[in-house]
Order: C-alpha cells, then sequence, then structure tokens
C-alpha cells in the first residue's frame, strides 16, 4: 500500500459506507484509510455503523445507487461486515475497520494542531462522464476555532450526512496534507436538529483512540 498525501491524492483515501435498510443500500457516513501497525484500517465515527448492524465499505459510490441515478459505478467493496468485534470507543464516537492490504492508499496522520490552523472537512463529489459517475473531492473549509480535550471546533458550518469524514490539516512548510481527527458532528449532548448541524463543526480527537489500536 503506498502512502500519499497530496491534494490530487487526497480523494483515493476517503471511502463511503453503507448499511442496508429493506434490502436497499443507504449510505451513513463516510471514512478514512490509515495505517495502524501494519495493517491498513478505514477509521470513521462509530454511529456511521453500530454494532448490531450490518456495513459495506466502498471506495466509490455503491454500484446500486449509481444505477438508480441512471448512471454506473466502477467502486470496489472493500469491506462487509458487522458492527459487532470492531474496535470502537463510544466515549468518542470512533471505530476502526480492518480492511485488505491491497485496499488503497493510507494517509498520514497528525494529532496535534494550533488554533486558528486552516483545516479542511474532507468528503467525495461525483461528476458524469459519459455514463459513469467520477469521483472527486468536496470540502468545507474553516479555522480550528477552539478546542478540549475531546474534540477541535471548527469556523465552517458542518452539513448533514457528513459523518465519519476526514479533517485535513496542511503542514506547517506548505508540503502535504494529513489526517487530523474525524467529523462526528454535533455533541451527543446537542439536540440533533438542522440548526445544530450546521452551527456544530465538531472533528473528534483521533490520537488517544489510535494509540490503543
Amino acid at each position: 500500500m503506498e502512502r500519499k498525501s497530496s491534494h490530487s491524492e487526497l480523494v483515493d483515501s476517503i471511502v463511503e459506507i453503507y448499511c442496508r435498510k429493506d434490502g436497499i443500500a443507504h449510505r451513513t457516513g463516510y471514512g478514512v484509510i490509515i495505517r495502524t501497525g501494519d495493517k491498513p484500517h478505514v477509521l470513521t465515527a462509530s454511529h456511521v455503523l453500530e454494532e448490531d448492524e450490518e456495513g459495506e465499505i466502498w471506495d466509490a459510490v455503491h454500484p446500486e445507487v449509481a444505477q438508480d441515478f441512471g448512471f454506473h459505478s466502477a467502486a470496489r467493496m472493500l469491506w462487509k461486515g458487522g458492527g459487532r468485534g470492531l474496535r470502537r470507543s463510544e466515549e468518542n464516537d470512533l471505530v476502526l475497520m480492518p480492511l485488505a492490504e491491497s485496499a488503497g492508499i493510507a494517509i498520514d496522520v497528525v494529532t496535534i494542531a494550533d488554533l486558528l490552523t486552516p483545516a479542511f472537512i474532507a468528503c467525495i463529489d461525483y461528476v458524469p462522464k459519459d455514463d459513469y459517475l467520477v469521483k472527486r473531492l468536496d470540502a468545507m473549509a474553516g479555522l480550528i476555532e477552539q478546542e478540549n480535550d475531546r474534540a477541535y471546533r471548527l469556523s465552517c458550518e458542518g452539513r448533514e450526512g457528513m459523518s465519519g469524514a476526514p479533517v485535513f490539516v496542511r503542514d506547517s512548510d506548505g508540503g502535504e496534507f494529513r489526517l487530523l481527527s474525524i467529523y462526528t458532528g454535533t455533541p451527543r449532548t446537542t439536540p440533533l436538529t438542522r440548526a445544530n448541524i450546521e452551527k456544530h463543526a465538531f472533528a473528534t480527537k483521533i490520537g488517544k483512540f489510535l494509540r490503543g489500536a
């Protein structure tokens, strides 16, 4: 597995997570491929795949979803399994899913950032090309404006459906991008309303969780 973090390749590290309801695939969030120890994993928010759910990880839009819109998808399924038995932290809303060695690009991690550091929440957008959907990077950019022992709060607004999306920062010398945290949305103590989702862009810290992996 390659380790890269140039802007043009960040998109390859971002995956989509799906669960099935009534036999239909629904995207529940995003994740990012990292390396813990000598193995690749997907890191995401734990509420994206609860313990009693069955889920799938795809490297692009699910083929069934693309077909519903009249397009094809060349996405690969990277993992399929249940939420039970995965390493997770309900307190920090994080979970790790193991992947095959050939899963894709692993992004480097940095676990400390200063206030007012530029950061962005990254997800995936698609553009049509012929009858296929082509994956590209989408993002919400802001500054780290607050910090506590569990999370950063970004100055940009959150967005519904972004749970598990990686938050990237750039090296101080303007070099490579690195994973800082995982977007988990509103705090668990905040009512889950659209207004609060848009107002609160909270990104859970991942250092302590990964050190125990």
